[in-house]
Protein backbone atom coordinates (compact mmCIF):
# COMPACT_ATOMS: atom_id res chain seq x y z
CA UNK A 1 0.00 0.00 0.00
CA UNK A 2 1.43 3.41 -0.80
CA UNK A 3 0.08 6.41 0.57
CA UNK A 4 -0.07 9.94 -0.73
CA UNK A 5 2.21 12.43 1.12
CA UNK A 6 2.24 15.08 -1.34
CA UNK A 7 1.52 15.60 -5.13
CA UNK A 8 -1.24 14.14 -7.10
CA UNK A 9 -1.99 10.67 -9.48
CA UNK A 10 -4.30 9.26 -11.34
CA UNK A 11 -5.36 5.65 -10.97
CA UNK A 12 -5.96 3.74 -14.65
CA UNK A 13 -7.52 0.66 -15.86
CA UNK A 14 -7.52 -1.04 -19.10
CA UNK A 15 -9.83 -3.77 -20.92
CA UNK A 16 -9.46 -5.31 -23.60
CA UNK A 17 -9.97 -3.39 -26.74
CA UNK A 18 -11.35 -0.34 -24.29
CA UNK A 19 -8.51 2.50 -23.94
CA UNK A 20 -7.37 3.89 -20.36
CA UNK A 21 -9.80 5.26 -18.37
CA UNK A 22 -9.14 7.18 -15.19
CA UNK A 23 -11.04 5.32 -12.12
CA UNK A 24 -9.71 8.42 -9.75
CA UNK A 25 -7.60 10.85 -9.12
CA UNK A 26 -5.43 10.96 -5.90
CA UNK A 27 -3.99 13.25 -3.50
CA UNK A 28 -2.43 13.53 -0.15
CA UNK A 29 -4.03 11.06 2.34
CA UNK A 30 -5.35 8.70 -0.33
CA UNK A 31 -3.79 6.00 -0.82
CA UNK A 32 -2.92 3.22 -3.86
CA UNK A 33 -1.97 -0.46 -4.00
CA UNK A 34 -4.46 -1.77 -1.23
CA UNK A 35 -5.77 -4.31 -4.36
CA UNK A 36 -3.62 -6.39 -3.77
CA UNK A 37 -3.72 -6.47 0.19
CA UNK A 38 -7.44 -7.55 0.19
CA UNK A 39 -8.59 -9.72 -2.85
CA UNK A 40 -7.51 -13.48 -3.43
CA UNK A 41 -8.58 -15.51 -6.03
CA UNK A 42 -8.41 -13.99 -9.47
CA UNK A 43 -7.87 -11.21 -8.36
CA UNK A 44 -4.88 -11.91 -5.45
CA UNK A 45 -1.49 -13.21 -6.29
CA UNK A 46 0.32 -9.55 -6.26
CA UNK A 47 -0.78 -8.60 -9.26
CA UNK A 48 -1.23 -5.19 -9.97
CA UNK A 49 -5.02 -4.71 -11.36
CA UNK A 50 -4.72 -0.70 -12.22
CA UNK A 51 -1.90 1.38 -13.27
CA UNK A 52 -0.80 4.54 -11.24
CA UNK A 53 0.48 7.42 -12.69
CA UNK A 54 2.19 10.35 -11.12
CA UNK A 55 0.18 13.68 -12.20
CA UNK A 56 2.74 16.13 -10.46
CA UNK A 57 5.76 15.72 -7.81
CA UNK A 58 4.32 12.58 -6.21
CA UNK A 59 5.22 11.83 -2.74
CA UNK A 60 4.58 8.46 -0.83
CA UNK A 61 5.07 5.95 1.82
CA UNK A 62 4.78 2.58 1.19
CA UNK A 63 3.87 -0.45 3.92
CA UNK A 64 4.56 -3.63 3.01
CA UNK A 65 1.85 -6.53 3.07
CA UNK A 66 4.09 -8.31 5.45
CA UNK A 67 3.51 -5.76 8.34
CA UNK A 68 -0.27 -5.80 7.50
CA UNK A 69 -0.94 -9.16 7.29
CA UNK A 70 1.16 -9.99 10.31
CA UNK A 71 -1.18 -7.58 12.65
CA UNK A 72 -4.27 -8.56 13.50
CA UNK A 73 -5.29 -5.47 14.72
CA UNK A 74 -3.92 -3.45 11.91
CA UNK A 75 -5.50 -5.85 9.46
CA UNK A 76 -8.84 -5.57 10.50
CA UNK A 77 -8.77 -1.98 10.41
CA UNK A 78 -7.16 -1.50 7.02
CA UNK A 79 -8.92 -3.91 5.53
CA UNK A 80 -12.31 -2.27 6.74
CA UNK A 81 -11.35 1.03 5.50
CA UNK A 82 -9.82 -0.30 2.15
CA UNK A 83 -13.26 -2.17 1.15
CA UNK A 84 -14.39 0.96 -0.03
CA UNK A 85 -11.31 2.14 -2.09
CA UNK A 86 -11.84 3.10 -5.79
CA UNK A 87 -9.70 -0.20 -6.91
CA UNK A 88 -12.15 -2.31 -5.08
CA UNK A 89 -15.29 -0.55 -6.14
CA UNK A 90 -14.36 -0.96 -9.49
CA UNK A 91 -13.61 -4.98 -9.32
CA UNK A 92 -16.75 -5.60 -7.27
CA UNK A 93 -18.55 -3.51 -10.12
CA UNK A 94 -16.80 -6.06 -12.96
CA UNK A 95 -17.92 -8.91 -11.04
CA UNK A 96 -21.55 -7.90 -10.11
CA UNK A 97 -24.23 -9.31 -12.32
CA UNK A 98 -25.98 -5.74 -12.38
CA UNK A 99 -22.97 -3.72 -13.81
CA UNK A 100 -20.75 -6.02 -15.41
CA UNK A 101 -22.85 -5.97 -18.53
CA UNK A 102 -21.53 -2.06 -18.15
CA UNK A 103 -18.49 -1.12 -20.03
CA UNK A 104 -15.01 -0.25 -18.15
CA UNK A 105 -15.89 4.11 -18.92
CA UNK A 106 -19.70 3.59 -17.56
CA UNK A 107 -18.47 1.70 -14.37
CA UNK A 108 -15.33 3.60 -13.63
CA UNK A 109 -18.49 7.34 -14.35
CA UNK A 110 -20.19 4.90 -10.62
CA UNK A 111 -16.96 5.09 -8.59
CA UNK A 112 -16.82 8.73 -7.25
CA UNK A 113 -20.70 8.11 -6.60
CA UNK A 114 -20.56 4.98 -4.68
CA UNK A 115 -19.59 4.74 -0.81
CA UNK A 116 -19.35 1.76 1.80
CA UNK A 117 -20.97 1.52 4.57
CA UNK A 118 -20.95 -1.46 8.17
CA UNK A 119 -23.67 -2.26 9.94
CA UNK A 120 -23.76 -4.19 12.99
CA UNK A 121 -25.55 -7.70 13.77
CA UNK A 122 -29.31 -6.48 14.42
CA UNK A 123 -28.87 -2.63 13.06
CA UNK A 124 -31.51 -1.88 10.80
CA UNK A 125 -30.43 -0.70 7.59
CA UNK A 126 -33.49 -0.03 5.64
CA UNK A 127 -37.17 0.51 7.09
CA UNK A 128 -40.41 -0.30 5.59
CA UNK A 129 -42.75 2.89 5.13
CA UNK A 130 -39.63 4.92 4.70
CA UNK A 131 -38.47 6.98 1.30
CA UNK A 132 -35.52 5.34 -0.15
CA UNK A 133 -32.46 7.59 -2.08
CA UNK A 134 -30.47 4.91 -2.54
CA UNK A 135 -29.21 1.22 -3.22
CA UNK A 136 -27.48 -1.07 -1.62
CA UNK A 137 -24.99 -3.49 -2.78
CA UNK A 138 -23.82 -6.64 -0.58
Amino acid sequence: VFLIVSGTASMHVEQGNESACVVANLGPSEYFGEAVLINSGKWGGGWRQFSIRAESHLCTLSIPRKLINDEATVRQQVLETLMTSPAKIMMYLADNPVFKKLSLSDRARLVPHLSGATFEVGQCIVEQGVLGDSMFLL
